[in-house]
């Protein structure tokens, strides 16, 4: 089988990509394992050719920021349109499969080529705008409006989770909606060490520093108890002026803080799996999840893991069994409770990282792009029908 993937995210591990690219890049490349041939359209502005026996071809971006910067993003869109044409006219791909709302405008072209449509909403703007965004504006509407109609005109829809499943079906009304979890290889967290010279109880998170995500609640626990050193890897997705969190950012990188947070930015698989291995507990205290990469990615590595009791969450983590739950809503003062039973107590360390460890095996990326294949094929059928 062609496929073709379309991803206005980074897919290349040495880019130090998001959850999104992250996902696209293990499920083309399994793929390619597979026996297909697999090309991924993404902004990779730094080379191109053939990774792992994926074909990588740059696409053009620029991100809307605010209203304003609309027209220009629609004008790359068209580029890329033209672009799109010239890939698919070459390759011929036997199914186009677009990822979240930010591909949408190339996506929907795609149409027109009368070549199958398959999408996975990785993020939904419609249930995750208000840990994104200060207030509604025009780009919202933008957004939302690509993201309801990617999902009205797809053949197929991908639900990363059970909880996604049941939003989706909703809002696609040919009702070919298929629930694929996401995967983890452990192996990719491997080949990197670190030391932190500290005497603190070492608390680590990783991921976009946005609202849902918790990133307000790690600011206060840090401001509330200088024992423990947060070490928080990640990138903030919308410019700070935009950013509804921007005053805890900037506070968790003050000199203030500097005694007992550590900022490192976006940083490598490998060093993810570096900074995890010496964590005493991985923090996810989030208010939303779609499904959160970060939070398997964490459990694999062996990481004794502490997240929220909500949303996809539950699909894959269990109080005691492989993760520790803070109940919902997340608060600063479970978050610290949690840190502190989790880190002081031996046994529960042990039981939740080897608990961690067996459901990392459990959820690989060849089961998820096995799957991911399967749905195509149902989607191909279909759409000949």
């Amino acid at each position: 089988m062609r496929i073709l993937h379309i991803s206005y995210e980074n897919v290349l591990p040495d880019f130090q990509t998001g959850g999104q690219g992250v996902a696209v890049w293990n499920i083309a490349r399994q793929q390619v394992k597979a026996g297909h041939e697999v090309r991924v359209m993404c902004p990779d502005k730094q080379r191109t050719g053939t990774v792992e026996g994926v074909k990588i071809v740059p696409l053009v971006t620029r991100m809307a920021i605010t209203g304003e910067d609309v027209a220009d993003r629609m004008i790359a869109g068209m580029e890329n349109l033209g672009l799109l044409w010239s890939v698919t006219k070459e390759f011929k791909p036997d199914i186009i499969h677009g990822h979240e709302w930010s591909a949408a405008e190339v996506f929907m072209k795609a149409k027109q080529l009368e070549i199958p449509l398959c999408v996975t909403m990785h993020l939904s703007l419609f249930h995750n705008l208000q840990y994104i965004r200060k207030m509604w504006d025009k780009l919202c509407s933008y957004h939302i409006w690509w993201e309801q109609e990617m999902c009205r005109e797809a053949d197929g829809v991908i639900a990363i989770s059970d909880y996604y499943e049941h939003i989706i079906k909703g809002r696609h009304p040919k009702g070919l909606v298929r629930r694929i979890y996401n995967g983890v290889q452990p192996e990719d967290f491997e080949g990197e060490t670190v030391e932190i010279d500290t005497d603190k109880i070492i608390a680590f998170f990783h991921g976009r520093l946005v609202a849902q995500k918790g990133i307000a609640l790690i600011a206060e626990a840090a401001r509330r108890d200088k024992n423990i050193l947060f070490v928080i890897a990640g990138g903030c997705s919308v410019e700070p002026d935009h950013a509804p969190l921007a005053v805890d950012i900037d506070e968790l990188k003050s000199n203030a803080l500097k005694d007992n947070v550590l900022m490192l930015g976006r940083i490598s698989q490998p060093l993810i799996g570096a900074y995890l291995r010496k964590a005493d507990v991985a923090i996810y205290p989030h208010y939303r999840a779609p499904f959160d990469l970060a939070v398997l990615e964490a459990m694999a590595c062996g990481t004794p893991t502490i997240c929220t009791a909500t949303d996809a969450l539950l699909e894959y983590s269990t109080h005691n069994v492989n993760a520790y739950h803070i109940p919902e809503p997340p608060t600063v003062e479970n978050l610290l409770k949690a840190i502190y039973a989790v880190a002081g107590d031996s046994e529960l360390k042990k039981r939740i990282s080897e608990g961690g460890k067996k459901k990392g095996q459990e959820m690989g990326w060849q089961r998820a792009a096995q799957q991911t294949v399967e749905f195509y094929k149902e989607i191909i059928d279909g759409y000949k029908v």
